[in-house]
């Protein structure tokens, strides 16, 4: 809105998410009970949400009396991701033999068994905001990004969970956020400027064996490959993050699910935007690009045997604030990020 002597620009994008992804093993069931016969077998369970958010806010305001301008990004993201064997009702052993009866329900695998969680995060936020006039300027630009967040991976209690080969119960979550706020106001007598990047997130990240649980992994046959182990080293990239363990001899593609994870990094198709951080690419990090944190897996010659049960969460997040402010008589800037 704007006239001779009085402008006005705003922008506010507001995204809501609200998901729940869940791959699940309900209560009592029983899977490959066939015993000794059939083919070997794998078994895998797993829930994946990918997140990716690209918002860009803008405004210039300029008049010959006074000029505001505000503009906001906001982001509420509610995510929870679940791969669950449910419990399992309490089974009496034999009374001939005192062993679990035959027909009790359980879980099996000649191979292997993995139970997976993974939610991944690509936040980008930029707002950028100029407020110029002859007397008076203010400029308010802010983003404020709130992250809630669950991912876990169960065995259930009193479940009954048996593999010849291997099994595996893991949680990962990786975030990487890209928060940028840009102000500038300029006013012949006054300007008052301010931006301000705030991100909260609240993230539970669980793997677990609950009570009662009967789980066995032989470790028999070919060993598990690229596994995450459960710590964290700055010199993977977050495609290596996100990368599922192998089964068996073979392989899993990355989790992400994108095309172009072709070369160790995620791109998201932001090529230009990340060429703001330098023209030559091979001297810094790529502003959009998560390279500096990642889950450790095991070497690429190891193999695992055995019960493997990790929770993994890597946050990886930069977060820009500047504000230019002139005035004739008086002037005031701020910027944070948080």
């Amino acid at each position: 809105m704007s006239t001779s002597s009085f402008a006005f620009a705003g922008s506010l994008p507001v995204t809501v998410i609200n998901e729940t992804t869940v791959a699940k093993i309900d209560k009592d069931a029983s899977i490959n009970t066939e015993g000794e016969e059939g083919d070997p077998q794998d078994l895998r369970l797993r829930a994946v949400d990918d997140t990716l958010i690209v918002n860009v806010a803008g405004n210039l305001a300029v008049g010959s009396g006074a000029a505001v301008g505000i503009g906001a990004d906001i982001a509420a993201i509610t995510k929870k991701t679940k791969a669950i064997i449910k419990d399992a009702s309490v089974v009496a052993p034999d009374p001939d033999t005192g062993l679990r009866p035959d027909d009790a329900p359980g879980i099996f695998a000649k191979r292997n068994i993995i139970i997976e969680a993974d939610a991944n995060d690509k936040l980008v936020s930029v707002v950028i905001g100029v407020s110029a006039s002859g007397t008076a300027a203010i400029g308010i630009n802010a983003n404020i990004y709130v992250l809630t967040a669950t991912t876990k991976s169960v065995i259930g209690d009193n479940a009954y969970v048996f593999a010849n080969g291997s099994i595996v119960v893991d949680a990962a979550h990786y975030t990487d956020a890209d928060l940028i706020v840009l102000s500038a106001a300029g006013g012949g007598a006054a300007a008052v400027n301010g931006g301000v990047g705030v991100a909260v997130f609240n993230k539970t990240v669980r793997a677990k064996i609950e009570e009662g649980a009967i789980v066995t992994a032989l470790g028999e046959g070919d060993g598990l490959k690229n596994i995450r182990n459960g710590t964290i080293e700055s010199s993977l990239t977050s495609a290596d993050s996100i990368s599922q363990p192998g089964l068996g001899n073979g392989g899993i593609s990355p989790g992400f699910g994108l095309s172009d994870v072709s070369d160790g990094s995620i791109d998201f198709g932001l090529k230009d935007i990340s060429d703001l951080d330098t023209d030559d690419q091979t001297e810094g990090r790529k502003l959009f690009e998560g390279k500096d944190y990642g889950a450790r897996r095991i070497g690429e010659n190891e193999e695992f045997h055995g019960l493997s049960v990790t929770a993994t969460n890597v946050d990886d997040i930069t977060a820009v604030g500047g504000a230019i402010s002139g005035g004739g008589t008086a002037a005031v800037g701020g910027a944070a990020s948080l």
